[in-house]
């Protein structure tokens, strides 16, 4: 006490954060890699809960961001997905085939597929995050595909009277190969995303394994369990027993035949005439093929100018339970987070290069003037007042008058350090196992002005004294804005925010604004941020969706031994796209990712349902049928297992994406 004044203090304060209008502290904790979301908050909660009952008065703990309440609301829906598909599904199936034994049987496959899958992601060591809970969601309506068409074939041969070995064995002789090869193409779809990199391949990479293992998984399940269910839940509507002996002379075209006739006479009256209407238009398709290109070229003119008058985003509009009164217009969390690990977390990034610097100063405000008056663009920074640094002031020590004096430049730097901040002691003081930093600070009234400062008395080592202002040259530095550099390159970035407009449009109107302005020729313009980022990914998924398709062309080539077959297939996959703009158009939906990944899975989709509609081709070509005959009989045949499984996965596929808000958003521009 007899030098200084000692008391409890505080660090300097740099960063102040606030929290309804009062004072708070920020703590941020992460979980480790190998730890579960879920429980790490779990614990934290129960900790927090101990910690409040020995707060002081006046202190609150509140969550901010809780990232569990996301996954928990997740796995919620992924659950009402599964039940509310099974039971659509199994109504799906009573319609069709008037069998509750039947839709039994193909429900319990839901379950079980989604069980071992669980086991199968724990063995490959998956966690359940929002990618694998998403392709757990979106397979619930494709899982159940193999065990209706299994289900439906053994419906049939018991309607032809055969008995219930005999039926099953007869089901999959004729199903196995092509549900083999209709579920591998929408899993070889996604083999090409393991050349996405970034945080985006990591994601949709955890989402092809889920639907890749639940796939494989309902497809072992169709041609197990399914047929030994079928033995005691799928009952003979048939009033006679079919005579083996005889069947066994029957021809193969007799055969079918047969199985023809015994399926119409179990369909409806409202069924019967579905079927009579597909068929005549069939005709008129065939035998109008100048007709049927004509319609196919339009088709294609349909989904150009519905893809050009589509919008793109990056990533769909996500709903993370955010106050409905709250109106922000920042992006929610989650897009910022993933904007973080891209190194892009700003919609809109302008970079502007030159070596000259002063014309970059001068350029940037004109660019952002020009850009903040588009409507949709919001939080407009210029490159210059946001990379601005505060005025200073600077102490150049003369070296020559610092010796003179009695004094080391160390000494004097120190001194000055100690007016302003405060100078550390070396050691510590220790109080109750606690460790606190001893700082020496100058009174208050020495650091009031430059004045002050400039006429601080100092002390040296030896015992000489001298004035700050007496030992070092002041000079005030106005705010120095910021040296950025890229690839060695000055830059300069203009960023902004979007709002109420998407991503490609808001861009677009962006590079108009600039384009307008004549930059010099001395300044060249990039863009980055989320953009670049969505067309780095755009280009990604091009090539995914390129290779996909000469993959399901390679299946389909193995699977049918000729190349009209494929050819057909992925020419009706790449017209159904016109669907997906159109779709996309009319609800108002943008072009992202998560579009663009569902344009991929119509490719496997399509490929799935023809491959059940050829294979019958096929086998009524084989029988003796002539190639238009056997495709009119072909598409009778496969026409109630293609709308069962179409019906029964878009029924599913509605029920998720408007009926359970928390994780459809992600997924909906997928269905």
């Amino acid at each position: 006490t007899d030098v200084a004044a000692v008391s409890r203090g505080t660090k300097p304060k740099y960063t102040i954060v606030t929290a309804n209008g009062k004072p708070a502290v920020l703590l941020s904790i992460n979980r480790q890699p190998d730890s579960n979301t879920v429980r790490v908050a779990d614990q934290i909660h129960a900790k927090i809960d101990e910690l409040r009952k020995t707060l002081p008065p006046g202190i609150h703990l509140e969550p901010y961001y809780d990232q569990s309440g996301l996954i928990r609301d997740s796995i919620n829906s992924v659950r009402d997905a599964i039940l509310i598909g099974l039971v659509l599904a199994s109504i799906v199936i009573v319609l069709f085939l008037r069998d509750w034994g039947s839709s039994a049987v193909a429900g319990m496959v839901i379950p079980i597929t989604i069980l071992i899958t669980f086991i199968v992601l724990k063995v490959m060591g998956e966690s359940f995050n929002l990618m694998t809970l998403g392709g757990l969601a979106a397979a619930v309506g494709l899982v159940i595909d193999d065990a209706i068409v299994v289900i439906e074939n053994i419906v049939l041969h018991r309607d032809l009277g055969q008995g219930r070995l005999q039926a099953i064995y007869s089901a999959l002789r004729e199903v196995t190969a092509p549900l083999i090869g209709s579920t591998v193409t929408p899993v070889v779809v996604f083999l090409p995303l393991i050349a996405i990199h970034g945080v985006y391949g990591t994601f949709f990479r955890a989402l092809a394994v889920t639907m890749g293992v639940a796939l494989f998984t309902s497809l072992a399940l169709a041609l197990t369990w399914t047929p030994n269910l079928s033995q005691y839940f799928v009952r003979r509507k048939s009033e006679h027993e079919l005579d083996e002996v005889a069947a066994a002379d029957w021809t193969q075209r007799e055969r079918l035949e047969h199985l023809i006739e015994a399926e119409e006479a179990s369909y409806g009256k409202r069924f019967h005439a579905v079927v009579d209407f597909y068929e005549r238009w069939l005709r008129r398709a065939l035998e109008r093929p100048l007709l049927l290109a004509g319609l196919s070229v339009v088709l294609i003119i349909v989904a150009y100018f519905c893809y050009r008058g589509l919008g793109s985003d990056l990533l769909p509009s996500m709903d993370e339970q955010q106050e409905p009164e709250l109106d922000t217009e920042f992006p929610q969390l989650l897009q910022d987070m993933i904007g973080d690990l891209t190194s892009a977390p700003e919609p809109v990034v302008i970079k502007l290069f030159s070596e000259d610097g002063n014309l970059l100063v001068k350029t940037g405000p004109r660019v952002a003037d020009a850009i903040s008056k588009i409507e949709g663009v919001v939080d407009v920074q210029n490159g210059v007042e946001n990379t601005t640094s505060g005025p200073a002031v600077n102490y150049q020590i003369d070296p020559p008058t610092v010796a003179r004096a009695g004094f080391t430049p160390d000494e004097v730097a120190i001194d000055a350090a100690a007016i302003l901040e405060g100078e550390p002691a070396t050691a510590p003081v220790v109080t109750n196992d606690r460790a606190y930093t001893v700082r020496v600070r100058f009174p208050e009234g020495n650091r009031a002005s430059i004045e002050a400062m400039n006429n601080t008395l100092l002390t040296s080592s030896a015992g000489r004294t001298a004035s700050l202002g007496s030992l070092a040259t002041v000079t005030q530095i106005p705010g120095q804005t910021e040296i950025r550099r890229e690839n060695l390159q000055r830059d300069l970035q203009v960023t902004a925010r979007l709002e109420g407009v998407d991503l490609g449009t808001g861009v677009a109107k962006v590079k108009d604004a600039i384009a307008k302005l004549n930059l010099p020729s001395s300044i060249r313009v990039e863009y980055g941020g989320l953009y670049a980022e969505q067309q780095q990914t755009f280009r990604d998924f091009v090539f995914v969706f390129i290779m996909a398709f000469a993959f399901v062309f390679a299946v389909l080539l193995f699977e049918f031994r000729s190349f009209s077959a494929p050819t057909a297939i992925l020419s009706s996959a790449l017209l159904s796209t016109a669907g997906v703009f159109l779709a996309l158009l009319v609800t108002g939906t943008t072009f992202s990712v998560s579009a663009f990944m569902g344009l991929i899975m119509v490719i496997g989709i399509v490929a799935k349902n023809g491959i059940l509609l050829l294979d019958a081709e096929h086998e009524f070509r084989r029988a003796g049928f002539t190639p238009e005959e056997a495709m009119m009989r072909a598409g009778r045949r496969r026409l109630r297992p293609i709308a069962m499984t179409a019906i029964a996965r878009e029924l599913t596929h509605i029920n998720f994406t408007f009926s359970i808000p928390t994780l459809c958003s992600r997924y909906t521009p997928s269905k």
